[in-house]
């Protein structure tokens, strides 16, 4: 079921279809592949194929909550206050979590939040380790605010 839906949700093999790849989704999040839920709460996140629901994205994410990339996702919630009151604190603690699992864009949100003390206190030290860091790991957003810390 969760390789039907990746199929579907890409295009790989058949036509594109976030409709079906939702469905296949929802089978296999069923059958407890945290894949298929971290998927599931990406379609709800960004509204493909769904109606957009950041209550949704968040209980989808919460049930893949072990994995890196659902635990970012869950700091943005947290830290853009969608669809739950801002919590920097929270944010924080899933972004660290986040990159502790290996997600670099988490380190730019990290690196964002010590720079200005969101959820933590003020360290330029952190920030320019944690922007270093995301810049050797290629990301582009770490590599264009690399300039401004």
């Amino acid at each position: 079921m969760y390789a039907l839906g990746i199929a579907y949700a890409n295009g790989f093999g058949v036509e594109y279809c976030p409709e079906k790849a939702f469905g296949y989704f929802s089978k296999a999040a069923e059958q407890g592949i945290v894949g298929a839920s971290l998927d599931l709460g990406k379609m709800y996140f960004h509204g493909t194929g769904v109606e957009q629901s950041y209550q949704k994205a968040r209980e989808w994410f919460m049930t893949a909550c072990r994995d890196g990339e659902a635990q970012y996702y869950l700091g943005e919630i947290c830290y853009r206050g969608l669809g739950v009151d801002r919590n920097d604190a929270l944010a924080f603690e899933w972004y660290y979590l986040a990159m502790s699992n290996g997600h670099t864009e988490a380190k730019v949100k990290l690196a964002i939040m010590f720079a200005n003390g969101h959820g933590t206190e003020k360290d330029s030290f952190a920030t320019s380790s944690l922007l270093s860091d995301a810049v050797d790991e290629g990301s582009r957003l770490a590599i264009d605010l690399d300039n401004c810390f």
